[in-house]
């Protein structure tokens, strides 16, 4: 065997077969400044769907390139594989924020042209299409083709090539990788819309086997990145409806509930509250698992708040203490809920909420505060029991503390 043959048999798989690696998470909007708020919905990229390659047709096409090639490779150098670098996100749990790599605009992905070696190889790949018109395996050889001109993001290019896979075959694994990396290619274009309809073409023909369920995740990772295109260009109820459509249309999806929060979030951004309750109330009422449980609750309660609702935003905020009592969250949660319950006109609540934060969390910050406040609200309601108890707790802990007595009287 040719040096020449040997050092494509060595690069072939890799030239060819898509990387397993995890290209980094997809984007998400800017960081959440508001306690609450921090990017939570963002899935990371997952491994990217494979497109094989028979080593035999390889073999060949390996072959074909001696018969048209005059000058084969410098015999010291040898050919470098190409690496794929798409990848669809991830359905695994978001938590991870990626900054603004993603454009809407799909003419703004930048092409690289074709090396020296995928040149070669679409080379034989055209040869073997033009001596063998009629070969059972002219369908394997445009994949590989598509697959070299997709590897080198000349998305357009191979989408005319798998269109020639479908035209030939109407149905098979060959059609099926073909509208599968159709799909593929369009998302990597940031053509969510045009992804998406590719991949409920592959959910069609797929039948009930695992392409099925591969083609559901992908439509929904396409919708998603559709509505975090639109919440990147501040088009809020457009990204609060893609997202709920994902939790709609596929609730078994693992980003379903991830997508209910950010539909919450996108609301509030356009002081939708009634409409983000909403969505936090369907996130904590079917998805029972989730890692957003506590944000929801504390969503919505700042959400009452805005709708100067305060007694169900301090019942939301003690339900943060109450089923997450360990969360950062919990402390602050107490606090606003005592200050809730006062706006309210529960004034017992309020002293009593105030009183139990002191309790449960002896380390904040705020325990001084807090105690002078549930002092003075007991003294307004002439409850002198709770004045009295309150004082000595006070006197307690910061009795030695020359500021905080002078503060307290």
């Amino acid at each position: 065997m040719s040096l020449f043959r040997k050092q494509y048999l060595m690069n072939g798989t890799a030239l060819f077969a898509l990387p397993s690696e995890d290209r980094g998470p997809c984007l998400s909007p800017a960081k959440r400044s508001e306690l609450g708020m921090a990017s939570e919905g963002r899935a990371k990229r997952a491994v990217p769907f494979k497109s094989v390659i028979p080593m035999t047709l390889f073999v060949t096409a390996c072959g074909l390139f001696t018969a048209n090639c005059t000058k084969p490779p410098h015999p010291g150098k040898q050919i470098v594989a190409e690496k794929n670098v798409a990848a669809p996100p991830s359905s695994g749990t978001p938590t991870i924020d990626e900054k603004n790599k993603t454009k809407a605009d799909s003419s703004k992905v930048k092409k690289e042209k074709l090396s020296p070696a995928s040149k070669l190889m679409i080379r034989a790949c055209d040869n073997y299409l033009s001596i063998n018109p009629s070969n059972t395996k002219i369908s394997e050889v445009l994949l590989i083709k598509a697959s070299v001109l997709y590897n080198s993001k000349l998305y357009e290019e191979s989408r005319k090539v798998y269109k020639e896979v479908v035209d030939r075959e109407l149905k098979g694994p060959h059609v099926l990788e073909a509208v599968r990396m159709t799909a593929q290619s369009f998302y990597e274009e940031n053509r969510f819309d045009d992804a998406q309809s590719w991949y409920r073409k592959l959910k069609e023909m797929a039948g009930e086997g695992g392409d099925k369920q591969e083609a559901i995740v992908r439509i929904a990772e396409s919708i998603f990145k559709l509505a975090e295109s639109h919440e990147q260009a501040q088009r809020f109820i457009d990204a609060s409806g893609e997202y709920e459509r994902v939790a709609l249309e596929f609730p078994d999806a693992k980003i379903a509930d991830v997508s209910l929060f950010n539909a919450g979030l996108a609301y509030e951004k356009c002081s939708e509250w009634s409409r983000s309750i909403l969505m936090y109330q369907r996130l904590l009422q079917k998805y029972l698992t989730s890692k957003l449980l506590e944000k929801a609750h504390f969503r919505s309660a700042k959400c009452y708040e805005k709708l100067m609702q305060w007694e169900n935003a301090g019942g939301n905020y003690l339900l943060v203490v109450a089923n997450f009592p360990q969360s950062e969250l919990a402390p602050i949660s107490l606090y606003n809920a005592g200050f809730c319950f006062e706006n309210a006109g529960k004034p017992e609540a309020a002293a009593a909420t105030f009183e139990k934060m002191a309790k449960l969390y002896p380390k904040s910050e705020e325990v001084p505060d807090i105690l002078f406040k549930a002092g003075e609200i007991y003294g307004k309601i002439k409850d002198w029991a709770g004045v009295t108890r309150v004082n000595q707790e006070f006197s307690k802990r910061f009795g030695g503390d020359a500021n905080r007595i002078i503060q307290a009287q």
